[in-house]
């Protein structure tokens, strides 16, 4: 599949650099000691899907909603190359993976019954 950059990245790159800007002053206002303690990919996608106002969004209903949607690999791909260009203005920003690795553990130890959605094959690891 062949995309446009004008219909992918350079969309991501005017919508999402201004809403990265928002989130890091909201986190900011609650906690300017230490503002990314806990915020991963969960939060991260909450806080992008608050801003979205399309129903037809996968991000939408996930943040209406608060599923937690965990995303590994976070920093590779389009995504990541904005998060990368946002630290490059804010370098006291970061994205906490510990913190996905903390919920998908208390859902884990704590459920009755579980079910899961993996998309992807995941990221390579090296040995």
């Amino acid at each position: 599949m062949v995309i446009p950059n004008e219909c992918y990245g350079e969309i991501l790159e005017r919508v999402l650099l201004p809403w990265l800007e928002e989130i890091e002053d909201e986190r900011k206002s609650v906690d300017d000691s230490n503002p990314w303690r806990g915020f991963g990919s969960v939060e991260l996608c909450w806080a992008i899907g608050d801003r979205i106002d399309d129903p037809s969004s996968l991000l939408y209903w996930v943040a209406k909603n608060r599923i937690p949607m965990v995303i590994p690999g976070i920093t590779d791909g389009s995504i990541g190359s904005q998060l990368f260009m946002h630290r490059q203005k804010s370098p006291d920003f970061m994205i906490d993976v510990l913190a996905d690795e903390q919920i998908l553990s208390d859902l884990i130890w704590t459920a009755d019954e579980s079910h899961g959605l993996m998309v992807g094959g995941g990221f390579p690891s090296i040995t």
